[in-house]
């Protein structure tokens, strides 16, 4: 079980990288922002979303560390167990 829900996480990361590298901000959006009427709003909630997604790729990363973690844990307590 814990191995397919490091796999699960590891799916969703990649997800979000994804999506993070389609949310960047580039040279598009910022002539968007500038000519349009509410360019500035769309600009504002692009980089909120950006955000957003940057935020959980971390939390992603941390749930990933302590996957490790523990998998790693319990791998050495397996062994442990079967050498006595």
């Amino acid at each position: 079980k814990l191995g397919s829900t490091y796999r699960e996480c590891q799916d969703y990361r990649s997800e979000l990288s994804a999506a993070i590298e389609d949310m960047q901000i580039d040279s598009g959006d910022i002539v968007i922002s500038v000519i349009l009427p509410g360019g500035l709003l769309y600009y504002t909630q692009k980089k909120l979303r950006l955000m957003a997604l940057e935020s959980d790729m971390d939390s992603i990363d941390k749930v990933l560390v302590d996957l490790e973690t523990d998998v790693a844990r319990l791998s050495d307590g397996r062994q442990l167990a079967r050498m006595e």
